[in-house]
């Protein structure tokens, strides 16, 4: 079990707007309905990752919080979503599809929330208007990865990850880092290169090193690499790790 990250890279894109933030992850504690309802007070936007083992779950989820905060918008993203995103809409009561990165479109459906943007504008979604699934503007992929801010790993402080490595991990011992998105291959037995949209983007050494001395400072000592395909770029792999020894970090990877 690894954090939660495109949830945790959106969720730091909304701090930085003003946004308060808060996660329950039912991957790394038992699905308990009564938390759920309880956490939907003020709240006006909820999100959650779909994998399509996880749909039947993620429908009944739904279910419950329209049922009792009907007015909240629900937004899915994840695999699943960009995989069948009018599928995802049918299927679930969800009210917008996220395809592809979640940071950008997130703050725009904020935006579209308070009035200041239409729903058609937002590129790389699908939403129901009047019964009806349509689809806003292209997906645009953001392009540089460095520019994305690195994600709020506080928010799950409190969670316990990385047991498969480790059976008696401790809190805030254990996190995860990705240092790409997509895979460079096309092999016909992985769906990696649909999930990226044929799409491989990689962020610099240097990104990925100050990335990794934030973990250090907030105390975290394991962390591990969670690319599609981590050795897509065997240079720029043995820099990352000479960077590391050079800087004599007490981290396990």
């Amino acid at each position: 079990m690894v954090p939660p990250l495109g949830i945790l890279y959106i969720a730091k894109k909304l701090e930085e707007n003003g946004d308060n933030v808060k996660i329950i992850d039912f991957s790394a504690e038992a699905y308990n309905e009564k938390k759920l309802i309880n956490s939907l007070n003020g709240i006006d936007i909820v999100g959650i990752t779909v994998l399509s083992y996880s749909i039947k779950d993620v429908i009944s989820m739904i279910k419950t919080i329209k049922k009792h905060q009907s007015q909240i918008k629900i937004v899915i993203g994840g695999p699943h979503c960009t995989l069948f995103p009018e599928k995802s809409l049918t299927e679930t009561s969800a009210d917008i599809c996220v395809q592809g990165d979640g940071e950008l479109v997130f703050t725009d459906i904020k935006k579209e929330i308070n009035g200041k943007i239409s729903l058609s504008k937002i590129p790389g979604i699908y939403y129901k208007e009047k019964n009806k699934i349509k689809k806003g503007a292209n997906l645009e992929l953001i392009k540089d990865l460095d520019s994305i801010p690195f994600p709020s790993r506080h928010i799950v402080k409190n969670y316990i990850y990385g047991r498969q490595f480790k059976p008696k991990m401790k809190q805030g011992e254990f996190t995860s880092i990705i240092t790409s998105r997509g895979c460079p291959f096309n092999c016909t037995f992985c769906s990696r290169n649909s999930i990226s949209m044929k799409k491989f983007r990689q962020r610099s050494t240097k990104n990925i090193v100050e990335e990794i001395n934030e973990i250090s400072n907030l105390g975290y000592r394991i962390v591990s690499f969670v690319d599609d395909n981590f050795l897509a770029n065997k240079k720029l792999a043995i820099q990352l790790f000479e960077n590391i020894l050079n800087k004599k970090m007490k981290m396990k990877f």
